[in-house]
């Protein structure tokens, strides 16, 4: 019924906007969802466009990558942020700002893997396109690339080969290291009005997620699709402990996973976030399961 972390072809997803609500969602009975591309409104822009024709009710969002950093070492933490005024200047700003960093960024992994496996990826040809759009460099980007130059041999190899070369690459990992602190972005959405919100808590160890929510953090993804059971109650206490407004999403792609899975969870948690969104549903949630 609710997916509020989806990711399109504006940042790592396999699917445009329209094709994501068309070919994935609406198929699967759902009727809240928000698109949450990383470090671009692009995708939220067009997804809610392409929802004003669906019986789908659309939220905007965006999924910021951010630094966390201790001593030596350091986290990749992804805060989500929902609402806003996507037209607005200060808003458009930070918008330029997070694609000269993630182009950055990402030339950095290109270049990586050019001289690491030979992948012949063109960098010029993946900014232009990327300009063309007015979004970042991201990963979706460089994957169509890697299939067009053969460094990936097929569509099916896509999951093992971002999994060997990216996920469990040091190195890979490294020329994709955030540039902006977990803090400082907190803040910068924060003053932009956005309800912002700690993406899959369950891979950062307690004291991080602990850490980042007394950075004034809105809410948490306690509702999230990869979550064990006991993982969603943990992270749907610590919201009632902390006053944390409860978001919930798949985290779906296109690319690595092998069918959609909506997020499993009571919708009705998410009521006090959409009340702060100040989205009004025209359906009537399902009652709240006993016990």
């Amino acid at each position: 019924m609710f997916d509020l972390q989806l990711h399109t072809r504006y940042s790592d997803g396999r699917y445009e906007p329209a094709e994501l609500i068309s070919q994935v969602l609406l198929p699967a009975g759902l009727r809240l969802a928000a698109a949450t591309d990383h470090d671009t409104w692009q995708g939220a822009r067009s997804f809610l466009r392409s929802a004003e024709s669906s019986p789908l009710t659309a939220v905007s969002g965006i999924e910021v990558s951010t630094l966390y950093e201790e001593g030596s070492d350091w986290l990749q933490v992804d805060i989500l942020a929902f609402g806003g005024d996507l037209e607005r200047s200060d808003l458009r700003e930070f918008e330029q700002r997070l694609r000269e960093i993630n182009d950055q960024r990402f030339l950095a992994l290109i270049g990586y893997l050019n001289r690491e496996f030979g992948g012949g990826i063109d960098p010029h040809s993946i900014q232009a396109k990327a300009e063309e759009r007015g979004v970042p460099i991201h990963l979706a980007h460089v994957i169509l690339a890697a299939l067009e130059s053969g460094l990936i041999k097929s569509p099916d190899e896509i999951k093992s080969w971002y999994e060997s070369t990216i996920v469990n690459n040091p190195s890979a990992q490294e020329a994709m290291k955030p540039r902006l602190a977990t803090r400082e972005v907190v803040g910068i959405l924060g003053e932009l009005g956005l309800i912002t919100a700690l993406a899959h808590p369950h891979r950062y160890p307690d004291p991080v997620v602990e850490e980042v929510v007394r950075m004034e953090v809105r809410g948490i993804e306690a509702l999230y699709g990869r979550h064990t059971e006991e993982e969603r109650k943990k992270y749907l206490e610590l919201a009632s402990e902390e006053n944390l407004l409860v978001s919930g999403g798949s985290d779906f792609h296109g690319f690595f996973e092998d069918q959609y899975q909506p997020p499993q969870g009571d919708p009705n948690l998410l009521l006090p976030l959409l009340d702060a969104l100040e989205v009004e549903l025209s359906w009537d949630l399902p009652p709240t399961p006993a016990g």
